[in-house]
């Protein structure tokens, strides 16, 4: 996630309360950054925590919401001295658009692979997951650029607002319509949609896609895919995955988790 303290892997722990915590890491020197959460004792849904909107973390709350990670709630906001905290969730990936993101990396139709781009961000917008650190929008992202000859120092002619994706999207779509699949990749608007999506979500990045590709395996329903499952880990994932029996982690969350890290920065 771009925040104004550097690009951050977001990771999920605990406060000694129990209640959920949400750090910022550098994703590559892995030292702590920031502190999304705040600890005000109070119970919440085991995918809800209090949010630090205020001080220094008033311009990356407000990154943070347009990242796609996470949503706010209704829930009462939580008084502390002058401030209130209010109650965000984290963004749960459903398992079909996890498999949708994973399956398309061995597709090799272009107009079919964003015609599925288009209709994910549509739900996305719908259920407030639109976002470019979304690690479905960064995996389709990284596809999208596997077709297309882009150098990984292109930069785009503007920067997009995720807001605006959509509707860019959906005017690709219609321009390649007709063209063949080795013409399609060389439209314009293509190529500037690749560039928008390579440089918002760092999809050409090998850390950051890994761990998109980690929270989708994750997130899929393998129930009776074995082989698939095997297939998509030796492909797509990373060797460097969490291990389930670290003591304090909990899988309800979709977050890598760096527990003897986090241990040194809360103590």
């Amino acid at each position: 996630m771009r925040t104004p303290f550097g690009v951050a892997e977001v990771i999920a722990t605990t406060y000694p309360d129990n209640s959920l915590a949400i750090v910022g890491m550098h994703y590559i020197s892995e030292r702590p950054l920031w502190t999304l959460s705040a600890c005000m004792s109070q119970p919440l849904p085991n995918n809800c925590f209090n949010a630090k909107t205020w001080s220094e973390n008033e311009t990356l709350s407000k990154q943070a919401l347009e990242s796609g990670l996470f949503s706010a709630t209704n829930m009462p906001s939580v008084p502390s001295g002058f401030v209130e905290s209010p109650v965000w969730r984290i963004n749960q990936i459903s398992p079909e658009f996890a498999e949708v993101a994973l399956m398309v990396q061995n597709a090799s139709n272009p107009s079919g692979i964003l015609i599925s781009f288009v209709n994910y961000l549509t739900t996305a917008r719908d259920t407030g997951d639109l976002g470019y650190s979304n690690p479905v929008v960064v995996c389709f992202a990284s596809k999208l650029a596997s077709l297309t000859s882009l150098r990984a120092s292109d930069a785009p002619d503007s920067v997009l607002a995720v807001k605006d994706l959509i509707e860019y999207a959906k005017n690709v779509v219609t321009s390649i319509k007709g063209k063949a699949s080795e013409d399609q990749t060389q439209d314009n608007l293509w190529q500037e949609l690749v560039r928008q999506l390579a440089n918002q979500t760092m999809c050409q990045v090998p850390k950051i896609l890994g761990v998109a590709f980690e929270r989708l395996f994750d997130a899929a329903n393998w129930n009776g895919r074995e082989d698939d499952r095997n297939k998509v880990a030796a492909d797509y994932v990373s060797s460097r995955r969490y291990v389930t029996s670290v003591p304090g982690e909990c899988s309800e969350y979709p977050f890598r988790w760096r527990f003897s890290i986090l241990q040194t920065f809360f103590n």
